[in-house]
């Protein structure tokens, strides 16, 4: 028995000192994916013909910013909408422009630029900006439109929000939400969700615009977040407060989610598999459990927060002031890059982002003073190192051979 035992040992032995000797390695923890969004470089900046009307909107190839008529608009001290311009989105060269004057964000869906021209909607083509169909309205757009399948979502100035099926290019229903003041929305397939400032949260079907729920909840709503069964909103009240709702029933989804307190009013919140990421005017990105609430992470913003974050894969994006763009991983919130505006540059709308590719433009940011900037990962420009001299030259040296001299030859 003991022969037998010290036989085994021996294999075992053996078996180790040839797994070492052949150069095999214990398998290792793979690491994440993190998009590498920054840092970034600047690819091309330009300035418009005039300031900005509200934000932009881009698709893979073209930005597309409304413009303003700057006299006027400082006479009248509003939006004084003027027209809308393609830029190249690689390159920040003018496309065209058409005169389709706005004072709100323009909408990519179905194949058309919907653009929302006081009390009409018109249907631009994003090749060459000509006009394709148009729906006229009983009164103004008020609030940034929203597209979901083949509705877009328009909030009209009194109480009344309209589902637009853009396929039939018609009004297919309205109804009154009962709320004039300031709202936002979000939508998912099935219903939109307004929320407003005077703390009221609205799930609209869209099949027919009736009401599902209602919840009233406190302060003044954030945009909302809507991801799979939850909707995520958060407001000023009580110096920061978040919910996570049931779509179905408006309830709440947990007693451990129910108004939770943040340090100051939330801006916005953004939602990946099972994390929600918030940030808050304390200038702090937050990392929450999705099934419990449970703060995972938080890291300080780096600027104050002036949009919802943006998640990218293993990576979120926050917002700000300055510096203007800050990334920070999913997993843990070790921060990774950042990049600053111009000093005294203020943003028109949230900039532009899409997952960085090689060799493209990512990011495109507009600011109010017309100036427009496109930005390209530099961890995708996949450079070479740059030539340089040899300073002596490769290989060894070798010695000088002499061959034997052969005896019968002399």
């Amino acid at each position: 028995m003991a022969r037998r035992v010290r036989s085994l040992s021996i294999a075992l032995v053996i078996v180790l000192i040839s797994s070492v000797l052949s150069g095999q390695q214990p398998k290792r923890k793979r690491e994440p994916y993190v998009a590498p969004l920054l840092p970034a470089e600047q690819a091309w900046k330009i300035a418009l013909p005039a300031p900005p009307s509200a934000g932009a909107v881009m698709d893979d190839h073209t930005v597309y910013v409304p413009l303003g008529d700057a006299a006027r608009a400082r006479e009248e001290e509003t939006c004084a909408p003027a027209s809308l311009i393609a830029l190249a989105r690689d390159t920040g060269t003018t496309r065209w422009t058409s005169p389709v004057p706005t004072c709100f964000p323009p909408v990519l869906t179905h194949g058309v630029i919907a653009v929302a021209t006081g009390s009409e909607i018109q249907a631009v083509d994003p090749k060459s900006g000509q006009r394709r169909w148009s729906v006229t309205l009983e009164r103004p757009v008020r609030a940034p439109m929203i597209a979901t399948g083949s509705l877009l979502l328009v909030m009209l100035e009194g109480d009344e929000l309209f589902g637009v099926d853009v396929e039939r290019r018609a009004v297919v229903w309205r109804r009154s939400v009962g709320e004039s003041g300031p709202l936002v929305m979000t939508a998912d397939d099935q219903a939109a969700y307004v929320a407003t400032n005077a703390g009221r949260v609205i799930r609209v079907l869209l099949s027919d615009g009736s009401f599902h729920w209602e919840r009233q909840l406190s302060g003044e709503l954030s945009e909302p977040a809507v991801d799979g069964d939850r909707l995520f909103v958060g407001s000023d009240a009580t110096n920061g407060s978040f919910w996570s709702l049931d779509v179905r029933t408006g309830k709440d989804k947990s007693n451990s989610w129910r108004g939770r307190v943040f340090g100051l009013g939330v801006v916005g919140s953004a939602v990946k598999g099972d994390r929600v990421f918030v940030v808050s005017k304390d200038n702090i990105v937050r990392a929450l459990n999705r099934g419990n609430g449970n703060q995972l992470w938080q890291k300080a913003a780096g600027a104050r927060p002036l949009f919802p974050p943006r998640v990218l894969e293993g990576v979120v994006v926050g917002i700000g002031d300055a510096p203007t763009l800050s990334t920070f991983r999913v997993e843990g919130g070790a921060a990774v890059s950042t990049w600053a505006a111009p000093a005294d540059a203020l943003l028109q709308g949230p900039p532009l982002i899409d997952s960085p590719r090689p060799l493209k433009v990512s990011i495109v940011v507009v600011f109010l003073d017309g100036q427009v900037v496109g930005l390209r990962s530099t961890e995708m420009m996949l450079k070479e190192p740059a030539l340089a001299p040899f300073t002596s030259l490769p290989g060894r040296v070798l010695s000088r051979e002499t061959l034997p001299v052969d005896p019968a030859a002399r």
